[in-house]
């Protein structure tokens, strides 16, 4: 499965990520990359005589869309886009069970799980009080993730509601452990729902980002 290019100048490119990709790696032999379908192997790296700038990641098993700079002054212009959260992103994503209300704020804390810390990195939502022991041990970031029920159905015989997801903050697999946080694991997430959801064969998240001055929706 390739990437294509939704949008591209002297500045910017705007692909579509596939599912199951990784956006770079270290590894020169790895072709199931971002990189490797747009560019020269070592774009990632500041080395590089054509350096590309990923302006924001996705997860590998996320779909969407994919900010690349071409130029570091792009990059910083973009970055601070980021930064005063006037660029939005959002995710579309099916989610296990029926939501029970159309909008909510999810704003649990968000940490590295340490029983993962030398594997997979995995992390986890502080639904403890603030203060508590566990809370002060993990040190957790601050994430808030707005939620918008869309439709409710069913995939084979088991209840899923389809939502729209937009991160507040940037948090690394927010909005997988937020959802998972709240009783309703994205669809086809093996990692979040402790190793239990095999199907389908993909994640059932894919991004969409809008900027607020104009920029075309992509």
């Amino acid at each position: 499965m390739g990437v294509s290019t939704l949008f591209e100048n002297e500045d910017y490119l705007i692909v579509n990520k596939p599912f199951d990709m990784y956006i770079n790696s270290e590894d020169e032999n790895e072709k199931n990359s971002v990189t490797y379908n747009i560019a020269k192997h070592d774009s990632h790296h500041s080395s590089s005589t054509h350096p590309l700038h990923f302006v924001h990641r996705l997860d590998y098993a996320t779909s969407g869309v994919l900010c690349i700079a071409k130029n570091k002054t792009s990059s910083a212009a973009a970055g601070k886009l980021f930064e005063k959260r006037d660029t939005k992103k959002y995710y579309l994503a099916v989610v296990r069970q029926h939501v029970q209300y159309e909008i909510c704020d999810i704003d649990f804390p968000v940490a590295a799980d340490p029983l993962t810390a030398g594997s997979s990195h995995k992390m986890v939502a502080m639904t403890s009080p603030p203060g508590s022991p566990e809370t002060s041990l993990l040190q957790p970031r601050l994430a808030q993730t707005r939620l918008l029920l869309l439709e409710t159905g069913y995939y084979g015989k088991d209840p899923v509601s389809v939502v729209l997801l937009k991160p507040v903050t940037g948090r690394r697999h927010q909005l997988r452990v937020h959802c998972s946080a709240i009783g309703h694991t994205i669809l086809g997430d093996y990692t979040y729902s402790n190793k239990e959801d095999s199907a389908p064969h993909r994640m059932s998240k894919i991004e969409n980002l809008e900027h607020n001055h104009g920029a075309r929706n992509v």
